[in-house]
């Protein structure tokens, strides 16, 4: 809404634009959701008076993470502590989580080595008990998954920076009472639910790799389309309740501005450009473009605005065939190809190295600045080879792979792992994503 403000409402409005921005002028939006990243690069341009055109000239983003996985790592880490507090309240002996320091790369390998030891996870468990099993019907399985849920709102308030949270943590009192009945007192479940703490730097050590990899797509992005420019962009707008957590706006910072500043709006060192950061903004984005978009329409701005209706009949993605024979990707379609006009792909298809036919071919997708992630499988149950001819069906909208010797035509299943589709609570056993 500071773009409205700012060049659209400001004195000369859209012809201080037109002047300001001759080429147009150049946004990276930043969406930190639930469960995913989603980044995209706008351009908007004013060509001809009174009028506003706007073009995505880019898409990318980052499929596992988002706001949940930071949530993963505080849950994790209240649950092994307290594990560890109710072990030492009776008296036992268990492993502790290392105390990270800034720069001690060591002890934050050492943090998420703890946090994926599975032994250790089922150890903490036998106290802090949040892992079950999906389809049970029994009490107990209620219990852990109430607990779990009380665990997660109360790791949800942590991460937020509210430090009582009184409620979720009387919740998880309650339901490790339950649990333990008699063999951990009251009084020592108490204690250590209401001592509990966890750190922004304890969090920081987990989730810094995803949140560096997240800002390293956005520079690939800005590089491969905005090479004319040195890949920079007028403006950085960060949104998605995700992007709330601290760590996300400094590396932001840093790594594309440079400096360390506060949350508002200020431009860079250089002048370049600014990163917008505008708390109300960041839930409600989405509407307020829409009402805009709206008041525009009808003039309520005079301005007459212009989007890019054809955006979505358009490949966000590369999509590549991994051949196993060359160890190499042979790219099939590009990314802003339109969707009816794919040509159909022939790739060679060879037999394994025992000498059996291969079923299953597998098409990744390249985000633009990303790797090459699994995308689409074709099942040749009796086995394929000789050439294969891939191609898109406009009507069905999917993608087809059919053998030239033998004339079968298979349909692309997605692949993707169907817990996506689940929150983190609901999985059975919250753990922390691999590192990629």
């Amino acid at each position: 809404m500071q773009f409205r403000e700012r060049l659209l409402e400001g004195p000369g409005g859209l012809r201080t634009f037109r002047w300001l921005y001759p080429d147009g002028f150049y946004l990276l939006v930043y969406d930190c959701g639930g469960a995913t990243t989603d980044i995209s690069l706008v351009h908007a341009v004013s060509k001809e008076q009174d009028t506003l055109s706007f073009s995505v000239l880019g898409r990318t983003g980052l499929r596992d993470f988002g706001g949940d996985e930071i949530t993963v790592a505080t849950f994790l880490l209240l649950k092994t502590k307290l594990a560890c507090s109710l072990v030492t309240a009776r008296g036992g002996s268990s492993r502790h989580l290392p105390t990270v320091k800034p720069g001690d790369h060591q002890k934050v390998k050492e943090l998420r080595a703890c946090l994926t030891d599975e032994q250790f996870l089922h150890e903490c468990d036998r106290y802090v008990p949040t892992d079950f099993d999906l389809y049970s019907l029994s009490s107990g399985t209620d219990v852990r998954k109430a607990l779990t849920l009380a665990l997660w709102d109360l790791a949800e308030a942590v991460k937020q920076g509210i430090k009582d949270a009184v409620a979720p943590r009387e919740r998880v009192i309650d339901y490790l009472k339950r649990y333990h009945a008699t063999n951990v007192s009251a009084s020592e479940i108490k204690r250590a639910v209401e001592t509990l703490t966890v750190s922004y730097q304890e969090i920081d050590a987990i989730v810094l790799p995803q949140v560096e990899k997240s800002v390293r797509v956005c520079k690939a992005l800005l590089e491969s389309k905005l090479e004319f420019r040195a890949g920079l962009v007028d403006d950085i707008f960060i949104i998605g309740n995700g992007s709330r957590y601290p760590l996300i706006v400094e590396q932001l910072r840093n790594s594309l501005m440079g400096e360390t500043t506060t949350l508002d709006s200020q431009k860079s060192a250089d002048d370049s450009f600014s990163l917008i950061v505008d708390t109300s903004d960041i839930k409600h984005a989405v509407a307020k473009g829409a009402a805009l978009a709206l008041a525009m329409k009808e003039s309520a701005l005079g301005i007459r605005i212009e989007f890019d209706d054809d955006l979505s009949n358009r490949l966000p993605f590369s999509i590549a065939w991994f051949n196993a024979a060359s160890r190499s990707h042979i790219v099939l379609f590009e990314e802003g190809q339109p969707y009816d006009q794919l040509e159909p792909r022939s790739i060679d298809v060879f037999p394994q190295k025992d000498g059996r036919k291969l079923e299953w071919i597998r098409l990744e997708h390249q985000w633009p600045g990303g790797n090459y992630e699994k995308f689409l499988l074709f099942h040749f149950p009796h086995g394929v080879e000789g050439e294969v001819i891939i191609s898109f069906d406009p009507e069905q909208r999917q993608f087809i792979a059919q053998s030239t010797q033998t004339g079968e035509l298979v349909v692309a299943q997605r692949e993707i792992d169907p817990s996506v589709y689940l929150a983190p609570v609901q999985r059975g056993k919250i753990r922390l994503p691999a590192i990629s």
